[in-house]
């Protein structure tokens, strides 16, 4: 199957705290890129429904993958 993305976009100069879609088929997301970051993260995966807080003018991109017992 195909991975999906999702974009976290905070124009504002306050950190904002964005909500994971909810996909219990595809339960994981992982941080591809984080703007805010010096380098790219390694391997970090939040769960779908967890929360993620997005710096003040930063972008944020999430792969969502399938479970990892898959």
């Amino acid at each position: 199957t195909d991975d999906s993305f999702y974009m976290l976009y905070n124009a504002g100069h306050e950190p904002v705290t964005f909500t994971l879609p909810i996909d219990e088929a595809r339960p994981n997301w992982c941080v591809v890129c984080d703007t805010n970051r010096d380098a790219p993260p390694d391997e970090e995966f939040c769960g779908s429904g967890q929360t993620y807080e997005v710096a003040g003018r930063a972008l944020v991109v999430m792969r969502h993958t399938p479970d990892e017992e898959e």
